[in-house]
């Protein structure tokens, strides 16, 4: 008995003590001071919380010129894991991929089942191409014959002729996946909502990373990294780190759209630190999206060759430094905008600025709400501060001069100094800023779209002055027909030589959303009209010898035909005078986009 008792209390030391080696053997393993290494990540359901805490604990361990320098040149550890990621989904019967299924089928059943007309989102085909057939003949003639067929078929048929056969399949695709859609329903809030994913928005992070681990296999499968040319977000969150644009040399152009609703609980799709686009990348797109803690130039590579961005409803985009720039300040800010790692060789010798199309959205924010402002803020912020920073005028230059170093360049990317065209869409609350804009691009800029706000949102000042823009050859204008004093008084400031020739073009549009007349005479009167293209002081004695059309749009109705025989009068009598010396004058008439003779 003594005996026995004697063993299970050695038993149970030996227990205890083997718990708490295993313990201690286990917190080593997984400590921080531990390697993560990629061979333990084995093929099988993605852990992503153990991926997330591998990724922090390697964070911690490098600065942040450590930091930026491993993301630019790819050597950071979470590219390294979605390569490892991407080699498992891509084998045979891969469990990883099969793992895939679970939260597709949830989201997928929050899609519309109606089918949305654009380019093709990269899923996994059904059909098994192997199987189909061969057409007879169809491997007899050359691919380029055939690449020269499909060439005249639209979208649509292109992608229903992929399953003709596995030749038309391989060249087809080539065509039908030029454009790759990444995409959530905008009902992705009613997810968190369901019972399968318990209220946790982890789980949406988790499928996200799902979904591009799967599109990169099939990329990748489908050897198409060189065939891609353009990515879209649509209400699709990013990563910190872009891995899936990396797998594309060629990709042109990239457009991160939300959805621009409001929902309960919900905020807009946003750009996180560090994110950064590849080189190649030429058109940006972002619409309806947050910026907030992250600013747009650093979202760009500093040896990028952008030329066409579009910011429409964007929330923040503009750098906003400590209010009080010591020297600790300064430091931690030339470190997270990599001006001592990634952009150290290009500020002292800058590339050619290379943006020649910029649109510029401050109306509204992310969710379409008109955007006022009928204060005035102790500093920059917001929309103004994105302005004054974008064009570089003295307010933004104030606040690069903090941080930037004598003969050093900032920005790189978002120079306008050589802007040919600019789409510009503000409230009146900008009127005044905008005019400080027209210094950097007063010897570039030959094409200007403004479309005017209906109502007022603030500010002072009645209409824009052009007054500044040296070269500036083509002016269009959309406004409300309520609008139209407003915009013949920011015309009478356009001072630019180039409107004195007959290649110039002036075309102002008056919306109308109205069934019956509104007496368009009384608000566009000839001697206004006629003032405003005469040279005055207020353009340098400059008169306009261009074509100048006036667009009658109703989006709803049809313009009523007395206010069309007002316009029409106007134009005809500014036809007929020999001192006006216009190329041509014309009134058009327009339902929607269709035009009424």
């Amino acid at each position: 008995m003594l005996l026995y008792a004697r063993t299970v209390l050695f038993l149970y030391l030996l227990s205890l003590f083997l718990s708490r080696s295993l313990f201690c053997l286990s917190c080593f393993l997984f400590s921080g001071d531990m390697p993560f290494e990629l061979s333990t990540v084995v093929d099988g359901p993605l852990d992503f919380r153990l991926m997330m805490d591998a990724i922090d604990k390697h964070d911690a361990t490098l600065t942040i010129p450590q930091r930026l320098s491993s993301i630019r040149d790819g050597t950071h550890l979470y590219y390294k894991y979605m390569e490892r990621l991407i080699a498992l989904a891509l084998l045979p019967n891969s469990r990883l991929r099969v793992s895939f299924a679970y939260r597709r089928g949830v989201v997928r059943s929050y899609t519309p089942t109606v089918a949305v007309p654009g380019p093709l989102s990269l899923s996994p085909l059904s059909l098994n191409i192997v199987l189909v057939p061969p057409i007879p003949f169809s491997n007899a003639m050359p691919n380029e014959m055939w690449d020269a067929v499909f060439s005249f078929l639209c979208h649509d048929e292109q992608k229903r002729l992929r399953t003709v056969s596995p030749v038309w399949c391989s060249l087809l695709t080539l065509r039908t996946h030029v454009c790759i859609v990444l995409s959530l329903p905008d009902r992705w809030d009613h997810i968190l909502r369901s019972p399968e994913v318990d209220n946790d928005s982890m789980w949406l992070r988790h499928f996200l990373m799902e979904l591009e681990v799967d599109v990169a296999a099939s990329v990748v499968r489908r050897e198409l990294q060189n065939v891609v040319r353009r990515v879209r977000y649509s209400n699709c969150p990013v990563f910190p780190y872009n891995s899936f644009l990396r797998l594309l040399p060629n990709l042109e152009t990239i457009v991160i759209e939300g959805p621009g609703t409001r929902w309960r609980d919900c905020v807009p799709p946003r750009i996180p630190c560090p994110y950064m686009l590849p080189a190649s990348v030429k058109v940006l797109v972002l619409s309806r999206i947050s910026l907030r803690g992250y600013c747009l130039e650093c979202m760009l590579s500093p040896d990028g060759v952008l030329e066409s961005l579009t910011l429409e409803g964007v929330q923040d985009g503009a750098l906003f430094l400590p209010v009080d720039m010591t020297s600790i300040n300064r430091v931690t800010t030339r470190d997270s905008l990599g001006l001592t790692s990634i952009r150290a060789p290009f500020l002292t010798a800058p590339p050619a600025p290379t943006l020649r199309y910029l649109k510029l959205d401050l109306r509204t924010d992310p969710y379409g709400i008109l955007v006022e402002h009928h204060r005035m803020a102790p500093m920059l912020e917001g929309g103004f501060a994105l302005l004054h920073q974008l064009f570089t005028t003295p307010l933004g230059l104030s606040d690069f001069r903090a941080f930037v170093d004598d003969g050093e360049t900032y920005p790189l990317q978002t120079r306008v100094n050589s802007l040919k065209e600019l789409h510009l869409l503000v409230g009146t609350q900008f009127f005044a800023d905008v005019s400080f804009m027209w210094s950097t691009v007063a010897d570039s800029l030959t094409v200007l779209v403004v479309h005017l706000p209906q109502e007022h949102t603030g500010g002072l000042v009645d209409h824009i002055s052009l007054a500044g823009l040296n070269v500036l050859s083509e002016l269009r204008v959309f406004v409300q027909y309520r609008g139209v004093r407003s915009t013949l008084r920011m015309i009478e400031t356009w001072g630019s030589t180039c409107k004195e020739v007959s290649a110039a073009y002036l075309r102002v549009e008056l919306e109308i959303v109205e069934w019956n007349r509104v007496s368009l005479g009384t608000w566009m009167r000839y001697h206004l009209v006629k003032k405003s293209l005469e040279g005055t002081a207020l353009n340098g004695s400059i008169r306009f010898c261009g074509r100048f059309e006036l667009v009658l749009r109703n989006p709803v109705f049809i313009v009523h035909d007395l206010d069309y025989e007002d316009a029409q009068h106007v134009m005809q009598r500014l036809s007929d005078d020999d001192s006006m010396d216009l190329s041509a004058a014309v009134c058009l008439r327009y339902h929607g986009y269709s035009l009424i003779e």
